[in-house]
């Protein structure tokens, strides 16, 4: 790791993100459990950052960028405005190392969520009706796999809109 890299680290669920800016320190979004929406733009140790698991690096920084990097990084100290969908610790992370913010497991989660109503949509209808019968069960399958393939390539760009 490096000043400048984007990096993260595995929590219970989730991917925290956050900005390395040098001297074994990060800067990210960070809260109090159950109360993200006070989450403010911060500055900490790698250790606390970690909090006990393994750093990875996202995107590594190259030498002429990075002093940039954490420059933009240290500006962000203190902004809150945290929200799941829209302004969390991987938009901020990808935001200051590329000028672009977006949250890929974001993005994941609302696909999740659209393939489970979709799934749902179909166990309470006609695959609902049919599931006693092979015709049935495969009618159902095959509605299944078409409704993710929509969800998954159809609406990326909702689901980038969406998040952000």
């Amino acid at each position: 790791m490096a000043k400048g890299d984007h990096i993260r680290v595995y929590r219970f669920g989730y991917w925290h993100h956050g900005v390395d800016v040098g001297g074994g320190r990060v800067i990210h979004f960070a809260g109090e459990p159950h109360r993200k929406l006070d989450a403010r733009v911060c500055e900490t140790t790698r250790r606390a950052f970690a909090n006990g698991g393994r750093i990875e690096v996202v995107r590594r920084a190259g030498k002429a960028e990075a002093a940039a990097i954490a420059a933009r990084a240290r500006k962000a100290l203190g902004q809150g405005g945290y929200h799941l969908l829209h302004n969390n610790c991987e938009h901020f992370s990808t935001k200051i190392t590329t000028r672009r913010a977006r949250s890929r497991q974001a993005e994941a989660a609302v696909v999740r969520a659209l393939v489970g109503a979709t799934s749902d949509a179909l166990d309470g209808g006609l695959g609902g009706i049919l599931a006693g019968d092979p015709v049935g069960r495969a009618v159902r399958r095959a509605a299944a796999s078409a409704a993710q393939a929509s969800v998954e390539h159809g609406l990326r760009a909702a689901v980038r809109w969406i998040t952000g």
